[in-house]
C-alpha cells in the first residue's frame, strides 16, 4: 500500500483542481459569449416565441454555461430591443436553471479520460491552426475539459484528506451541524456565483467522509437562498429588465431551496416520511452521490413550477419592482425588425424612418444644458447618447442583413449604400453634439462664456431643425435649404470664432480651450449636414429616374 501524500501536497492537488475548475468555467462562458451576434440572438429571440423550443434552448444553455446570468443578460438585450417579452424570457431563464442539473449527475461518471482528450486534442489544434476554421469550436472544448479535470483532481485528493490525521483533526473540531452545512450553501453559493459547482463541492466532500449525506443535501438546499442572495445584493446596480429577471431568478430559487428545507425539517421532527425516507428507496447506490443529485434535480424542478405557476401574475409584478428604465425604452428600435429584413424595400423604408426617428431627438441634447428648457428635456444628455448608441448599433446590423440578401438590382444595392451613408453622418453628427454638449454641461452660463454658448446653441438648434425638415418632407426646396445653410462650413465657423475672439479677453485658459474645442466639432457637424444634403438631392434623383 502506497504511504499518504503530505497534507500540503494534497491541499496543493486540491486547490488546483479548484484552480482548472473555475478556469473551464469562465472560459466556457466566455467563449459561448462570443458567438457570433445577430444570428445567434436572433435565433433566440425565435425561440422565445415557441414555448417548446424555447425551453430547449434555455436547458442547453444551462447545461453548457453552468449558470443563468449569461442567459439573462442575452434575453435582457433582446427584451429591450422588443424582440422578446419578459412571460416569454421567464421560463426560458427557469429551463436554464434546469440544466445545471447535467454536471451534477456526471459528478461520479467517469469522464474525466474524455476531459483529458478534450484538452490534448484541442490545445494541439490551438497551437497549430492559429486561424484554423474550428479554432471557435476548440476554445470552449479546451475549458470544458479543464472543468472535467478539475472535477477529478477535486475528488481524487479530497478522497486522501481522510488519510491524514492532521486534516481529520481539523474536521472532527469543527462542529458536525445540518444547519451549518446548510449555512455553507447559502456562502458559498453567494461568493462561487455557481450553483452547479457548489453542489459539486458539497457532492465531492460528501464522498470523502468530510461531510455526511444529509450534510450533502443541506449544502444543496443553500443553494437556493444563496442564489436569491447574489441575485438580490450582487446585482442590486442593475435596473429595469435586467433587474427584473435577477429578482425573478432569487424568487424561484430561494423559494425552492426553502422548500426543500422545509420538507427536511419536517421529516426530522414531525418524523413524517419524505426526503431521507425516501433516499435509500431510490434507484442507484448512496455512495455514489447519485441520490443527492436526484434531489438537486427535485429542487431544480420546484423552480419550473414556481415559474409556470406564477407566470400570470409575475411578469407584473415584476414591471412594478423594477420598471424598465427610461435609456431602456429609449434604445429601443421603434420601426426596424428581424422580421423586415425579409423585404429589401419595406426594409430600408423602415431604416430610414428609424434614422429620422434619431435626428429628431439631437436638439433634446441642446435643451439640456438650457437655463430655460432643461427641466423639458426629453432625457438626461447620457441617456440620449447611449440609447442613440444603441439603435445606431442595431441600424448597422440591420443594414448588414439586407445586404447578405445578395442584391441583383444596381438601383437597390445603390439606395443600401446610399442608406449606409446616411447612418455614417448621423452617427457623426450624435457623436459631435455630445461632445458639445459634454463641453458646456455643468459650467455655470454667466459672463462671455453664455454669449458664445448661446451663439453656437441658436446655431445648432437652427441646423437641426432644417435637417429634420429636409429628412421628413423629402421635398427638394427642404433640401436645397439644407444644402444652402451648410455650403459654406468655414464662413460660418469663422463668424462664430471672429465673436468669441471679440470676447476672447473675458475668458480664462480653460474656457478658450473649450470654445475652441467646440468650434472644431460645430464644423464637423456643417460639414456632416452639408454631406447629408448631397445624399438626400441623390436619393431624390434616383427616385424620380425610376
Amino acid at each position: 500500500m502506497a504511504d499518504a501524500l503530505p497534507l500540503d501536497e494534497i491541499i496543493a492537488w486540491i486547490l488546483a483542481g479548484l484552480g482548472l475548475y473555475f478556469m473551464g468555467m469562465g472560459g466556457v462562458r466566455t467563449n459561448v459569449q462570443r458567438i457570433p451576434g445577430r444570428q445567434f440572438r436572433d435565433f433566440i429571440g425565435r425561440a422565445t416565441k415557441t414555448p417548446v423550443l424555447g425551453a430547449l434552448l434555455g436547458f442547453i444553455l444551462g447545461v453548457i454555461t453552468q449558470t443563468s446570468i449569461g442567459v439573462s443578460v442575452i434575453l435582457a438585450g433582446l427584451i429591450s430591443r422588443g424582440i422578446a417579452t419578459i412571460p416569454m424570457a421567464l421560463p426560458m431563464v427557469a429551463w436554464a436553471n434546469f440544466g445545471l442539473v447535467v454536471l451534477v449527475y456526471l459528478v461520479h461518471q467517469p469522464i474525466h479520460l474524455f476531459g483529458l482528450f478534450l484538452i490534448g486534442l484541442s490545445g494541439i489544434y490551438l497551437q497549430f491552426f492559429l486561424r484554423g476554421r474550428f479554432r471557435g469550436l476548440c476554445e470552449p472544448l479546451y475549458s470544458l475539459g479543464l472543468v472535467l479535470l478539475g472535477i477529478r483532481l477535486m475528488k481524487v485528493y479530497c478522497g486522501q484528506l481522510t488519510d491524514s490525521p492532521q486534516a481529520m483533526e481539523f474536521f472532527n473540531s469543527v462542529p458536525h451541524s445540518d444547519l451549518l452545512a446548510f449555512l455553507f450553501g447559502v456562502a458559498a453559493r453567494t461568493v462561487i456565483q455557481s450553483t452547479s459547482t457548489v453542489v459539486v463541492l458539497g457532492l465531492i466532500l460528501s464522498g470523502s467522509g468530510i461531510f455526511s449525506h444529509d450534510q450533502a443535501l443541506m449544502v444543496l438546499f443553500g443553494t437556493g437562498p444563496g442564489t436569491a442572495l447574489a441575485a438580490l445584493f450582487l446585482t442590486s446596480h442593475f435596473k429595469g429588465v435586467m433587474r427584473q429577471i435577477t429578482v425573478f431568478e432569487a424568487v424561484i430559487n430561494g423559494g425552492a431551496g426553502l422548500v426543500m428545507l422545509a420538507l427536511f425539517y419536517l421529516e426530522e421532527i414531525g418524523h413524517v416520511p419524505l426526503l431521507k425516507y425516501w433516499l435509500p428507496r431510490l434507484p442507484g447506490d448512496i455512495e455514489s452521490g447519485s441520490h443527492v443529485a436526484s434531489f438537486f434535480l427535485a429542487q431544480q424542478t420546484l423552480c419550473l413550477v414556481f415559474t409556470y405557476s406564477t407566470l400570470r401574475w409575475m411578469p407584473a409584478w415584476l414591471e412594478k419592482i423594477s420598471p424598465m428604465t427610461q435609456e431602456q425604452d429609449l434604445s429601443r428600435p421603434r420601426f426596424i425588425s428581424d422580421a423586415a429584413t425579409q423585404d429589401f424595400e419595406t426594409g430600408l423604408t423602415l431604416a430610414e424612418r428609424e434614422l429620422v426617428g434619431l435626428v429628431q431627438r439631437m436638439p433634446g441634447y441642446l435643451q439640456t444644458i438650457r437655463s430655460d428648457n432643461a427641466e423639458k428635456a426629453l432625457a438626461a444628455p447620457e441617456v440620449l447618447h447611449n440609447s442613440s448608441l444603441a439603435i445606431l448599433t442595431e441600424l448597422e446590423a440591420f443594414l448588414s442583413a439586407l445586404t447578405d440578401q445578395g442584391l441583383q438590382r444596381r438601383s437597390a444595392s445603390v439606395a443600401l449604400l446610399q442608406t449606409q451613408r446616411r447612418l455614417s453622418l448621423i452617427s457623426e453628427l450624435d457623436d459631435c453634439i455630445w461632445q458639445i454638449v459634454q463641453g458646456f454641461q455643468g459650467r455655470p452660463p454667466a459672463g462671455a462664456l453664455q454669449s458664445v454658448e448661446s451663439n453656437i446653441i441658436e446655431a445648432l438648434d437652427t441646423l437641426l431643425y432644417t435637417a429634420i425638415d429636409a429628412l421628413n418632407s423629402g421635398s427638394t426646396e427642404d433640401i436645397e435649404l439644407l444644402g444652402m445653410i451648410t455650403a459654406a462650413p468655414g464662413e460660418v465657423v469663422d463668424r462664430l470664432r471672429r465673436g468669441y475672439l471679440q470676447e476672447e479677453h473675458q475668458l480664462d485658459h480653460n474656457e478658450r480651450i473649450l470654445i475652441l474645442s467646440v468650434l472644431s466639432q460645430y464644423e464637423r457637424i456643417v460639414w456632416a449636414l452639408q454631406q447629408l444634403s448631397r445624399s438626400l438631392q441623390a436619393k431624390v434623383i434616383a427616385t424620380a429616374d425610376t
